[in-house]
């Protein structure tokens, strides 16, 4: 029974530092309404990019994302 409680537990510890798919969705209008295609017939599906937000990006560079409030912002980003 021990073997399978650390597993969850390692488990549980890796998925804390992952955006929540609420936050991907968050990040992603915000890049979007800053680049002006929040309004855009031609805006891209979101559900594949918070599909890839989540398995890939830092919680710190949603976060950073949220907050952007321009391009400059948003580059910076890439980096953390």
């Amino acid at each position: 029974m021990r073997p399978m409680r650390l597993v969850l537990l390692l488990l549980l510890l890796a998925a804390c530092g992952k955006p929540s798919e609420e936050d991907c969705r968050r990040a992603l209008l915000n890049v979007q309404k800053i680049r002006g295609l929040s309004d855009s017939p031609n805006a891209p599906d979101p559900e594949p990019a918070v599909r890839k937000c989540r398995s890939t990006a830092s919680k710190t560079q949603v976060d950073c994302l949220i907050a952007a409030r321009s391009q400059q912002d948003i580059d910076a980003c890439q980096g953390k």
